[in-house]
């Protein structure tokens, strides 16, 4: 068997929910999607086999549904990365 990723969706079609399979059929992470009532991605949770938190990203947008930041943040909650869009039109 080939490593293999299964998906959830919810009913606009986002994608909600990704389980990653091993070689061997085991679980290895799964990754969870939440999005805002305008249908953005709003926040990205990683886990183990086990549940547990590996890591998650918080993405804010302003009030006209422009990306302003994406927030990155480690197992024990911790900030890792943070990365801020400005945009010119």
């Amino acid at each position: 068997m080939k490593k293999k990723d299964l998906y959830k969706y919810n009913s606009n079609g986002d994608r909600t929910e990704a389980d990653r399979y091993d070689a061997t059929g085991a679980l290895t992470e799964k990754e969870l999607w939440t999005y805002n009532p305008n249908g953005d991605r709003n926040a990205e949770v990683t886990l183990d086999a086990t549940n547990n938190v590996t890591g998650k990203v918080i993405i804010l947008y302003d009030n006209k549904g422009v990306k302003t930041s994406r927030k990155t943040f480690d197992a024990q909650g911790a900030l890792v990365s943070e990365k801020h869009y400005t945009y010119e039109y």
